[in-house]
């Protein structure tokens, strides 16, 4: 019995072995597939909160913010204690952030990044998810920033919804 249980073993870790493929790639094609994958590579803005005069009615949930004031009037910074309690450090000379902003809700709602596309135009979709929960005894405001290369939109913004109940 203990010659089978061997066997299978020897077996079954000679196919999983074997499944392994080890290959040497070329690395300048890895390099330049890292460059162009990580070209839309979106941040999500951490520490931040809605401010309470920001009136959603002057905008739309989705906007794109590319200067300071207009971030500051927006958005304030909610440093917290720990690690990673800073908010995100934000350069608008050479970043924009998109941004994310729903109302006032005693709902459940999270905002969840998903990924920068670009369509064939050049346009720069921003993928997100809303997720929505249960009722809460509180009111919270969500929101989202992502932020992106300036230099990498260069025909228009754009926003695509995943709704997740």
């Amino acid at each position: 019995m203990k010659r089978i249980r061997f066997a299978c073993c020897v077996i079954l870790s000679l196919l999983f072995f074997g499944a392994c493929k080890c290959t040497k790639t070329d690395t300048n094609m890895n390099e330049s597939h890292i460059e162009s994958s990580s070209e839309l590579k979106g941040v999500v803005a951490g520490n931040y909160f809605v401010r309470n005069d920001f009136a959603i009615h002057n905008h739309d949930e989705e906007f794109v913010i590319t200067t300071q004031s207009d971030f500051d009037a927006c958005f304030s910074p909610a440093a917290i204690m720990g690690k990673d309690g800073e908010p995100t450090k934000i350069d608008f000379n050479t970043q924009i952030a998109f941004c994310v902003v729903l109302d006032e809700t005693d709902i459940l709602k999270k905002l969840d990044f998903i990924d920068m596309t670009c369509e064939d135009d050049g346009k720069v979709i921003c993928n997100y998810r809303l997720t929505t929960g249960r009722k809460q005894s509180f009111t919270t405001r969500p929101c989202l920033i992502v932020l992106i290369d300036k230099r990498k939109v260069t025909n228009g913004t754009g926003f695509h919804r995943v709704f997740v109940r």
